[in-house]
């Protein structure tokens, strides 16, 4: 059974050991963040908009939606929604990778 200051010891001596996270972190994050950020960038400004013209729809003004605008007011909020969950996760995802990153180095 290892101890737990034995395996601090370890990270002590091996600066490869941090690189080798910090260039992992960065192998999987960068894909992560490219394809999380497009998601939440899109889902929340096509939700906002959706939403805006499910409202102009309501009040008549030009140009009417194919869709109704009960399903523009639902989907909308649902969108955005979804878009500020996937941008909090790339803000979560890079707050892990840092903590890890710091508490590797400073081991």
């Amino acid at each position: 059974m290892v101890r737990a200051c034995e395996t601090r010891g370890a990270l002590k001596r091996s600066p490869a050991f941090i690189a080798l996270v910090a260039i992992a972190l960065l192998a999987v994050g960068v894909p992560i963040a490219i394809v999380l950020g497009f998601f939440g960038v899109y889902f929340l400004f096509g939700g906002v908009s959706a939403f805006i013209t499910g409202i102009l729809a309501v009040t008549g003004v030009p140009p009417l939606p194919q869709e109704s605008p009960r399903s523009l007011l639902l989907i909308g909020p649902a969108m955005a929604a979804i878009g500020v969950i996937a941008l909090a996760g790339v803000g979560g995802y890079f707050w892990i990778a840092a903590t890890v990153v710091r508490a590797l180095r400073n081991h």
